[in-house]
């Protein structure tokens, strides 16, 4: 079996309910059409400024999930099965963004526990590992340069740790930041290994339709559970897939949310 996994997904309540997932499932089969030899899951990336959607899925009636375009919800193991109305199957696991002390943006994958904002880098990746979550920095540079990003390679550098990086789609196809700024940023004195892209969606309600646009493929999985996936991605056994935007299309979405924010303040 090949398994098709987005893991950077946000939910926001601008979203539209009743397509979100509907969206989702088709950007994944635009990147490797459906057979019957073929899963498609996500991680719902849960913020502090919002409830993690798997957890609302599950207290929801027929008559509500019919309102996100859902039929079925069925708990399984550490992961949601979800069910469209036209019948197409979703797998949804747990995750969630985190914010050190240093203000450093970590992802906790695969774990259900919430771990709070405001510790420490190193606390940090040591709370999400002991519930068996992958840590993974969440790179892009707007965010890792000048002192947060020194703060990135010292930790590096000094505890050797191969932690895991994740990239959005907006930064994944450009090989510059990739192969210049991430590794000499990111992974200095760390054991070289792939990262992982995701979609990354921004909170507008424009980027609805962005779940699923990146993800990465196991191929030949045995079954989906969380142990054999973390496996595969610490081996760097799976594939980077992306629908590639334009550079132009990169700078112009920036630019619009940035000046959302500011709008916003």
């Amino acid at each position: 079996m090949n398994f098709i996994l987005d893991p950077h997904v946000h939910y926001y309540r601008q979203f539209e309910k009743i397509s979100f997932f509907s969206n989702l499932l088709d950007n994944l089969q635009q990147l490797v059409p459906s057979n019957n030899d073929i899963t498609y899951g996500f991680i719902s990336i849960k913020v502090a400024s919002s409830s993690q959607v798997l957890n609302d899925l599950l207290n929801l009636n027929t008559s509500e999930l019919k309102e996100w375009g859902l039929s079925i919800v069925k708990k399984i193991d550490d992961y949601l099965e979800l069910t469209l109305i036209d019948n197409r199957k979703l797998i949804g696991f747990y995750g969630s963004q985190i914010n050190t002390s240093e203000k450093i943006e970590l992802l906790s994958l695969f774990s259900k526990v919430e771990i709070k904002d405001g510790a420490s880098l190193e606390k940090t990746i040591s709370n999400i590992r002991d519930d068996k979550g992958l840590a993974t920095i969440n790179w892009a540079p707007g965010k890792w340069l000048g002192k947060r990003g020194q703060i990135i390679s010292n930790y590096i550098s000094e505890t050797k740790d191969n932690i895991l990086l994740s990239y959005t789609r907006m930064f994944s196809s450009n090989l510059i930041l990739n192969n210049i700024l991430g590794d000499k940023l990111l992974r200095e004195g760390a054991k070289f290994r792939s990262p992982i892209v995701g979609s990354d969606a921004l909170p507008l309600e424009k980027e609805s339709k962005i779940s699923g646009t990146a993800a990465i493929l196991f191929e030949n999985i045995t079954s989906i559970n969380t142990e054999e996936i973390i496996q595969r991605i610490n081996k760097d056994l799976f594939i980077n897939l992306i629908n590639h935007n334009s550079a132009l299309n990169v700078l112009i979405r920036i630019f619009r949310y940035e000046i959302h924010r500011k709008l916003k303040k």
